[in-house]
């Protein structure tokens, strides 16, 4: 980190779920100790509750509902020992969410002042439908996207739900 950061890096991007739930603590740790912390950028996504999760498995607690959500995102600042990250990443498209409840929910996020919006590993048919969505709603948009490879062999991820 100190070589990325020695010549210029200023942006980390991490999840709760990378490195056996332990990276967002240890770029946390990493920056207090180097205090820095105050010049990098940090990204952080929350994504469907995984087999590794089984102990802490929740109702409700399942997809990109608004309780899972609001907890991925607690337990992520918690880990980065802050009350906000610059970026917090839809990651992955779950069709079991509605558009509507995934961006209310951010848009609550954002008006809070703890996020910024992204979306990752979607297809983009996601953000065609959910930043107009967004503008129709007053609400805010997505401000990134952090997209998989969309060549010949993922054109069945086109598909509309």
């Amino acid at each position: 980190m100190d070589v990325y950061y020695d010549n210029g890096g200023n942006f980390i991007g991490t999840a709760h779920i990378y490195h056996d739930r332990q990276q967002e603590q240890w770029l946390s740790e990493s920056m207090a100790s180097r205090k820095n912390g105050d010049h990098i950028g940090l990204a952080t996504k929350y994504t469907n509750a995984l087999a590794t999760d089984l102990k802490e498995i929740r109702a409700s607690y399942v997809g990109r509902g608004t309780k899972s959500m609001r907890l991925s995102l607690e337990r992520s600042l918690i880990n980065v020992q802050n009350s906000s990250v610059d970026l917090f990443y839809v990651h992955y498209w779950d069709s079991r969410t509605s558009i509507s409840e995934l961006m209310h929910a951010l848009n609550d996020l954002v008006s809070s002042g703890k996020v910024n919006r992204g979306i990752s590993d979607a297809s983009p048919w996601v953000v065609t439908k959910a930043n107009p969505y967004a503008r129709d709603h007053g609400l805010r948009q997505f401000v990134v996207y952090q997209g998989m490879k969309y060549g010949a062999s993922y054109l069945h991820w086109y598909r509309q739900e």
